[in-house]
């Protein structure tokens, strides 16, 4: 059975439910729901509905065509929407130079 019940605090927790634009702490970083995520959506991992909020390539974050990111000391620019393709490996990503 689910509590109504929500915790609030900053900190990600499992049985707190977040809608789109929520940012919550997990681990040190910070982290937007792109969508509603439901209980026990874990941010940082590769199907989850969290996108860190950060300059550095993360494999689960989304990125639309413009965006850039910085990967192994280069900075790199979408090309087009990509997720979990690596900048510099994928073909998503030119180097900024």
């Amino acid at each position: 059975m689910s509590s109504p019940w929500q915790e609030i605090t900053e900190e990600w927790r499992d049985f707190n439910k977040y809608d789109g634009g929520d940012t919550v702490l997990y681990q040190g970083a910070v982290y937007e729901a792109r969508n509603y995520a439901d209980q026990q959506q874990v941010p940082g991992e590769l199907d989850s509905p969290w996108q860190e909020l950060t300059d550095e390539w993360r494999n689960f974050n989304e990125y639309q065509a413009g965006e850039t990111v910085w990967h192994n000391g280069q900075q790199f620019m979408a090309k087009w929407w990509t997720h979990n393709s690596e900048p510099g490996v994928g073909p998503a990503w030119d180097l900024v130079e």
